[in-house]
């Protein structure tokens, strides 16, 4: 999975790069580092992506890609100081795109999509998955368990908006549960908690997830998606629309 996200990536980031050198003098080119602020915490999705990304540019661009975690405020706080910043060119940010829309919504920032040059994109997909211990054999097992214990069952996202949070409101909008929200700062640690025992649950990216589930440390149960997602090294995750078939995924775009 990650590796088809960074295929996209690479390829968007060479499309760019030859289309800039075809405007000569309209090419911008840095003459000092640049600066990225990832706005959740080391390890997560944005986090891993936006570092491979950067190797990629730093050849293309010519210049050293500094990277900067600066996490809180479900990322807003980071995406603040990228927008606070000097307007030359050499202070970005990284991150899911409707965050832009959602901080604003939740009084995090005032910011809107004007305010800012959108680069590159991909679509990524969250992933539903438990702890080994737990006895939720399917996404099924873990809906009737919300059900019979509304606001019990812990459940580890990024924070408040993060892709884990939209995903788990996404389900309750459908099915009517109730969970108990536990906020960690990125999708890595939110991870890693569940891998821990901390929590039961976590929906994040599934390139998040990728190792734990290989090393079957956590144990997915569905996709968040109308098709089953296979992953190299595991087997086929089933889509979610299986227990909800009228669940709507909608594509998490990052850039």
């Amino acid at each position: 999975m990650l590796r088809k996200m960074l295929f996209v990536f690479i390829i968007v980031v060479l499309v760019a790069t030859a289309a800039f050198t075809s405007m000569g003098k309209e090419l911008w080119k840095p003459t000092k580092p640049i600066t990225v602020i990832v706005p959740w915490g080391a390890g997560g999705s944005t986090d891993q992506i936006t570092r491979i990304l950067a190797g990629e540019l730093e050849g293309k661009l010519g210049q050293k890609i500094v990277i900067v975690n600066q996490s809180g405020g479900s990322g807003s706080v980071g995406s603040k100081t990228a927008l606070d910043a000097k307007k030359d060119g050499y202070t970005w940010t990284a991150g899911m795109i409707g965050d832009l829309g959602t901080y604003a919504i939740k009084g995090f920032l005032d910011t809107k999509m004007e305010d800012w040059h959108l680069y590159f994109g991909v679509a990524n997909v969250d992933v539903v998955s438990v702890h080994p211990d737990t006895p939720y054999k399917t996404f099924g097992d873990l809906l009737q368990a919300f059900k019979d214990k509304p606001g019990e069952i812990a459940v580890a996202t990024a924070g408040e908006t993060s892709c884990g949070h939209v995903g788990m409101e996404s389900i309750k909008k459908y099915t009517g549960i109730e969970y108990k929200h536990v906020t960690y700062e990125g999708g890595n640690p939110a991870v890693i908690a569940t891998v821990r025992g901390e929590t039961e649950v976590v929906p994040q990216l599934a390139c998040e997830e990728v190792d734990m589930i290989r090393a079957k440390k956590l144990r997915p149960l569905a996709v968040l998606d109308s098709k089953a997602l296979e992953l190299k090294g595991y087997g086929m995750i089933p889509p979610i629309t299986k227990w909800i078939p009228e669940f709507t995924p909608a594509p998490l775009y990052f850039g």
